[in-house]
């Protein structure tokens, strides 16, 4: 069975790009903010093993909805990586003090994307079993 990815990117062409790379390996679900993904997350038969999420979105960005899922007792645990168009080591810094997985820039390598990946959830799977 594939593991689900909730892809969060308020690009449409991203949106498709990421579902169109991610989905042959993956089941992607994609939406267009934070507080889509809430919604999504808090539809137990449509909860992710992993969120990939763009750190510039309108309303809730990345950043917030990093800090809130790692904030949540339920959610601290769902690995997040965020990707970004700007290599701002300070946003970097940040999302992985707050317990970010990974902070990607755009653009990236798709395979190396999917590596990374299958690499995070395989560490998280280990871990949960630990």
């Amino acid at each position: 069975m594939k593991s689900k990815l909730l892809i969060i990117d308020d690009n449409e062409m991203m949106r498709s790009f990421l579902k169109h790379i991610l989905g042959s390996s993956f089941e992607a679900e994609v939406v267009s903010s934070g507080e889509e993904a809430l919604e999504v997350l808090h539809d137990k038969a449509r909860t992710p093993q992993l969120i990939l999420a763009d750190f510039d979105l309108d309303g809730m960005n990345g950043y917030e909805l990093l800090v809130y899922l790692k904030s949540s007792a339920v959610y601290k645990h769902l690995p997040v990586v965020i990707l970004s168009g700007k290599g701002n080591s300070n946003n970097r810094i940040n999302c992985l003090k707050a317990g970010a997985s990974d902070f990607i820039t755009k653009p990236f390598n798709p395979v190396e994307l999917q590596v990374k990946i299958e690499g995070i959830l395989a560490s998280h799977q280990v871990q949960q079993t630990a």
